[in-house]
């Protein structure tokens, strides 16, 4: 059955400032995690039982 993509995105470096002395820091590009849910998953998840794409694509 299917669940979904787990995927890493990237970020782009960025300047930021430091809240406690507003001082301009450079943060670093970075990975982080995303995630897009199946149709399969999400329909389920509002339907309180696991269907796969095909069955939530035939629902009305």
């Amino acid at each position: 059955q299917d669940f979904g993509v787990v995927t890493a995105k990237w970020t782009k470096e960025r300047l930021a400032r430091n809240p406690s002395t507003g001082a301009p820091v450079v943060v670093p590009a970075y990975r982080s995690l995303g995630f897009t849910p199946s149709l399969g998953f999400k329909t389920g998840t509002r339907n309180g039982t696991m269907l796969t794409d095909a069955q939530a694509k035939a629902l009305p």
